[in-house]
């Protein structure tokens, strides 16, 4: 779904920040495993399955990025990559 006006990007922006608050729960939860690493190994898998779930909300697919034009496409590559390197860091 592409948000086309501002009370609907609000309402995509809500829907994210609510799966984000559930992901952290479960990420927090992850801590109490007496298992070293434990707490990595999910947290990584909860960011597999969130970043592409918040990116298809937004309109980010990878289906969804082929039908941009090339400057549109250009402009998001980058912001991914900005993001991506940060979330990495």
């Amino acid at each position: 779904m592409t948000a086309r006006t501002i009370e609907e990007l609000e309402q995509i922006r809500r829907e994210c920040k609510s799966m984000v608050t559930k992901r952290a729960a479960a990420s927090g939860g992850a801590v109490l495993v007496p298992v070293p690493g434990a707490d990595v190994l999910a947290d990584v898998g909860i960011l597999m399955q969130l970043l592409p779930a918040i990116n298809g909300k937004f309109g980010l697919s990878e289906k969804q990025l082929e039908g941009l034009d090339a400057e549109t496409k250009s402009m998001v590559y980058g912001f991914i990559t900005s993001i991506g390197s940060k979330l990495i860091g």
